[in-house]
């Protein structure tokens, strides 16, 4: 079965949920994530670390990944456009252009989260944060373990110009998305 459990720490405001990320920020993302798959002779482990400029007023997120699969090295930048249902994903100088299967949806901490107190540092040097874990999704078979982190959380978007394909994205055709997106869930909430 399909489980995956979210370890949550971010930068959050209130809103109807536990708690939803700022319209538009700019910052860095890791994540960390194991995968089981029942019959595998052993699992999966990825890391990544991911600029993200995020802009809920336009329903874009522009997002830099530089990911680590089982110890391949992997670099590609994406940008969705939900407005337009669009999602452009550039690695090197090639470009694909998908649908994106979701319509926008602000990232939040829904209400059936558990919250938990983490504290990181050491010594005099530490921070109380709240954490939040959750399951989303099920499917036979597989086991998913994640857990995210912000760092360098700006508000606003410095460089608009992010948003913005480049030209050899637009042309060649819009493919249909072959997997369905899961909801981002990953915030960082310092405790007060």
């Amino acid at each position: 079965m399909l489980r995956v459990l979210v370890l949550l720490s971010a930068v959050c405001v209130t809103r109807g949920s536990i708690c939803c990320v700022p319209r538009q920020w700019e910052g860095n993302e890791g994540s960390e994530l194991g995968l089981l798959r029942e019959g595998a002779p052993y699992p999966n482990f990825i890391q990544s670390s991911v600029n993200v400029a995020y802009d809920a007023d336009n329903q874009k997120v522009a997002a830099t990944q530089y990911i680590d699969v089982d110890g391949t090295q992997i670099m590609v930048k994406s940008i969705m456009d939900y407005k337009h249902g669009v999602q452009y994903s550039i690695n090197g100088t090639k470009c694909t252009r998908t649908t994106l299967p979701t319509t926008f949806v602000e990232n939040c901490i829904p209400d059936g989260a558990k919250e938990t107190q983490t504290i990181i540092g050491a010594g005099g040097k530490t921070m109380n944060l709240r954490t939040y874990t959750m399951m989303v999704g099920s499917s036979p078979g597989q086991f998913i373990h994640m857990g995210t982190s912000f760092t360098g959380i700006t508000p606003g978007i410095s460089d608009r110009t992010i948003f913005n394909p480049p030209v050899s994205c637009m042309m060649g055709p819009i493919y249909p998305a072959e997997i369905q997106m899961m909801k981002r869930v990953s915030f960082l909430h310092p405790l007060r």
